[in-house]
C-alpha cells in the first residue's frame, strides 16, 4: 500500500484546493478528501513532501505533519494488522482532530496568538471540560447545541458570572470558526440562540470626586488597600494609564536622547513612555516630575515591603528609581493576572472607582482645561511623531504642555491626595514611608538594611 499526500488539481472560488490522500496498490486506486484545504498559486496536483512542509505556515505545516504521520500509520496498520479497503478509508476518512479540542487549540489554533491570548483561549477549553464534565472535550460533541447549553446551565448552576460565561462562549466560537477554516470541522458552530446574555453591569465610576477618594483613603484598614488607591492614583496621574502599562512602561532618561525629545519634551527631565492602546502604535510620555516622583517612590517602597520576600525576582533593583517592576508579562502571566484581580478587589472594598476608571478621570480633566488643538493631541496621545516634526512651533508647543499638565494635577488636586495617602501610609506601617523610601538607598548595604527593617512590619 501507498499512500501519498497531494493538492486537489481543482481549484475552489476561493482559491483553495483540498489536500488529498492518494491511496494506492496494484489495481486499486482511492482519493480520499482531508478536509485541509491549502490557498496559493502554483501548488496544483503538488506531492506534499515532509522536507518541503517549509513552504506552508506555521499552522498548515502542523496540520500537513500530522495528515503525513496518519498516513504512516494508515500503512503500518494495513500492513500489520490486515486491514481492508474499506477499514484503511474509514481511518483516514477521520478528523485528524476528531478526539480533542485542546489539542487542536495547543497545538495549531494558538501558534497565530500571544502567549497571554493562547493561554485564555486554552482556559475556556479547560472550563467548557469542567462543567461539561469531560476529559476529552471533541469538536462533534461541542457542535450540538445541546451540549453548549448544558454548559451554560452547569456553569451558572456553579455561580460563574454571566459576563465569564458569555467570554468563554464567545472564545469557543471564534476556536470553533478557526478549525472549520483549517478544515478540521465541515459543519459551522452556531451558538443556540439567547445562550448569551446581556448582563446588568453596573457602570463603572468616572466622575472624579477629590472628597470620595480621601474618605477612602480613610476608610483604609489594611496597607493593601491604600496600596491599590495609591495605584489608582499613579494611574490617573500617567495621563490615565492602562493597569498593564504600570508592570511594562519603559524609561526615557535624560541622558538618552530621542525625536521627540529633542522637540518637545525637557532635556533636564527623565520621561515615562507606554502605548496608549495595547492594539495601536500612539506613544504617550508623562514627566518623571516632582509628582510622579513622589508616586514612584512610594510604590516602590510599598511593593518592597509587601512583595519582596516572595516575588523579589519581580521587582526592579533599588538602582532603578523610576522602576517598579522587571518581569515579561507573557512569561508569567499567572502572577500578573492574580495581581491585578487581588488589587482590584481591595480598590473595591473602600471606592466605588475601578482601574480602568483611571483614562476616563484623566481625559475628562484635559477637556475641562483650556489648550491648543496640536497640546490637546499630544495629552491624549493622539499625535503622530511626523506631525510634531512639521509643526515647527516646539517650544511653544513644549510650553504648552507643560502649562496644561500642571492645570491637570491641579484640578485633580494630586499633591493633596499623595500627602494624604503617604500620611495613611506611615500611621498603617508606623514607620514613616518617605524617610524610608527604597529610593533613598545608594549603596547594597543601605538596601539591605532597609529591607531588614520591612521584615520587621507587622502587615
Amino acid at each position: 500500500m501507498n499512500i501519498r499526500l497531494i493538492i486537489s488539481n481543482y481549484k475552489n472560488q476561493d482559491e483553495t484546493s483540498k489536500v488529498l490522500f492518494d491511496c494506492s496498490e496494484s489495481k486499486y486506486r482511492k482519493k480520499i478528501d482531508t478536509g485541509v484545504k491549502i490557498q496559493g498559486i502554483g501548488q496544483i496536483g503538488l506531492r506534499i513532501r515532509e522536507n518541503e512542509l517549509d513552504s506552508f505556515s506555521i499552522e498548515k505545516k502542523i496540520l500537513l505533519t500530522k495528515l503525513l504521520d496518519k498516513a504512516k500509520n494508515a500503512i503500518a496498520n494495513y500492513k500489520n494488522f490486515g486491514w481492508n479497503f474499506l477499514e484503511l478509508e474509514n481511518f483516514l476518512k477521520e478528523p485528524i482532530y476528531k478526539y480533542s479540542v485542546e489539542h487542536y487549540v495547543s497545538d495549531v489554533f494558538n501558534k497565530s496568538k500571544t502567549i497571554i491570548t493562547g493561554k485564555d483561549y486554552l482556559n475556556a477549553v479547560r472550563v467548557f471540560k469542567k462543567y461539561l464534565k469531560k476529559n476529552n472535550l471533541t469538536f462533534d460533541f461541542l457542535l450540538d447545541p445541546q451540549n453548549v447549553l448544558k454548559f451554560k446551565f452547569n456553569a451558572q448552576k456553579n455561580n460563574v458570572k454571566q459576563t465569564s460565561i458569555n467570554s468563554y462562549l464567545k472564545k469557543m466560537k471564534i476556536i470553533m470558526s478557526q478549525a472549520k477554516n483549517d478544515g478540521i470541522i465541515s459543519s459551522r458552530f452556531i451558538l443556540p440562540k439567547y445562550v448569551i446574555e446581556k448582563p446588568n453591569t453596573i457602570k463603572a465610576k468616572t466622575e472624579f470626586n477629590i472628597n470620595e477618594v480621601i474618605e477612602s483613603v480613610n476608610q483604609c484598614q489594611d496597607i493593601f488597600q491604600v496600596q491599590s488607591l495609591t495605584i489608582f492614583i499613579f494611574l490617573i496621574a500617567n495621563h490615565g494609564m492602562n493597569p498593564g502599562n504600570l508592570i511594562n512602561y519603559q524609561l526615557l532618561n535624560k541622558t538618552q536622547s530621542s525625536i521627540v525629545k529633542s522637540l518637545i519634551l525637557e532635556n533636564e527631565h527623565n520621561y515615562i513612555f507606554f502605548k496608549k492602546s495595547k492594539k495601536g502604535k500612539a506613544i504617550k510620555y508623562v514627566k518623571v516630575n516632582y509628582q510622579i516622583s513622589q508616586l514612584l517612590s512610594t510604590l516602590k517602597t510599598l511593593f518592597h515591603i509587601t512583595h519582596f520576600k516572595k516575588y523579589s525576582e519581580m521587582l526592579a533593583p533599588f538602582t532603578e528609581k523610576n522602576k517598579i517592576f522587571d518581569f515579561n508579562i507573557n512569561e508569567n502571566y499567572n502572577f500578573y493576572k492574580n495581581f491585578w484581580n487581588f488589587y482590584q478587589k481591595k480598590l473595591a472594598e473602600v471606592s466605588n472607582y475601578n482601574f480602568s476608571s483611571a483614562k476616563p478621570i484623566f481625559y475628562d480633566a484635559i477637556k475641562e482645561i483650556e489648550m491648543s488643538r496640536i497640546t490637546s493631541q499630544i495629552m491624549f496621545g493622539d499625535l503622530p511623531p511626523e506631525t510634531i516634526i512639521l509643526s515647527g512651533e516646539f517650544k511653544k508647543i513644549r510650553e504648552n504642555i507643560e502649562l496644561a499638565e500642571n492645570k491637570v494635577y491641579e484640578k485633580l488636586k494630586l499633591n493633596e491626595l499623595i500627602a494624604i495617602c503617604n500620611n495613611k501610609i506611615s500611621i498603617l506601617l508606623e514607620m514613616n514611608i518617605a524617610e524610608n523610601s527604597v529610593n533613598n538607598c545608594d549603596t547594597t548595604g543601605e538596601f539591605i538594611k532597609l529591607i531588614g527593617k520591612y521584615e520587621q512590619l507587622i502587615i
